[in-house]
């Protein structure tokens, strides 16, 4: 059986490696500058803590380097240096949702028994012992080269979890749009949550009543697609309350609130193709010139 490795024990590498061995896969453990994460990801998956680098990758069929986007070039770099004299193949993967395997990787890639890929879990990890909960229903994506494709392909479909294979040059692109629905959203919630705390709700209280709201409108736009799911004045073309909200904005929240429309004036045409959007449009267009 493929054993799969870490580097970098944190909320990723940790939740990853719980995962894999709740599935049946051989996890041969974790290494870290941070010693004491390592040994809490050791403990936790029932594997073992590695002091070196090179320690780890002999022991690992399969590498995944979890550390931050900002440290990857360098581990790999630093992998190179150690590992002239591994003949066996290796397959590293790193988890990064930004980055190709190029930019990662290229360091490594002069070594003909190495492969390489790149898994990125659509999710956003919220704690070490915790968050492997979820990664079952979670959507990944994978941009790998040929050698490693197969290899990856194996271990999606025992873990019977939906993914995409994207290719490099659309990696920015991707993790916008992953960005836009995890990180923007909390920027938008907490605009909300501002706005009520100035018609005197508390922090609390702003927080309870956007909650159910929110949570409401994510699991109709998940189930049923933005179309069906949106609702509000720009759908219903109400033109004197897009005014009314604009009167109430600073500047640069109504430059938020207007590029918001207009992409929500896109969905409601498509929701009602008939209906007349002109009114809406001309408050749109006055508001950028």
């Amino acid at each position: 059986m493929q054993k799969i490795g870490f580097i970098g024990a944190g909320k990723v590498g940790i939740s990853l490696g719980k995962f894999f061995k709740e599935n049946g896969f051989s996890v041969s453990g974790y290494y870290s500058r941070s010693q004491s994460s390592s040994i809490e990801g050791a403990k936790f998956t029932g594997s073992v803590q590695y002091l070196s680098i090179k320690e780890l990758v002999d022991a690992s069929d399969i590498v995944f380097i979890t550390t931050p986007d900002n440290a990857l070039e360098s581990t790999a770099s630093f992998i190179a240096s150690q590992c002239q004299g591994i003949n066996a193949k290796k397959c590293f993967v790193h988890c990064s949702g930004a980055l190709s395997i190029k930019d990662v990787f290229k360091s490594l890639m002069g070594f003909d028994n190495f492969s390489f890929a790149s898994v990125h879990p659509m999710m956003a990890f919220s704690s070490k012992t915790q968050s492997y909960k979820e990664l079952k229903d979670t959507f990944y994506t994978l941009e790998s080269d040929e050698k490693s494709k197969s290899l990856i392909l194996g271990i999606f479909e025992k873990l019977s979890v939906r993914f995409e294979i994207i290719s490099s040059d659309v990696k920015s692109k991707y993790h916008l749009a992953s960005v836009l629905c995890s990180n923007c959203v909390v920027g938008l919630f907490d605009f909300a949550k501002d706005l009520l705390k100035e018609c005197s709700f508390s922090d609390e209280s702003a927080k309870a009543a956007l909650g159910k709201l929110f949570l409401v409108n994510a699991q109709n736009i998940a189930k049923k697609g933005t179309i069906e799911a949106l609702t509000g004045p720009v759908l219903r073309g109400d033109d004197n309350t897009v005014l009314k909200h604009l009167n109430v904005l600073s500047d640069e929240d109504k430059l938020l609130y207007m590029l918001l429309s207009r992409k929500i004036l896109k969905v409601a045409k498509a929701k009602n193709k008939d209906f007349d959007y002109t009114k809406i449009e001309k408050i749109i267009n006055n508001n950028f010139e």
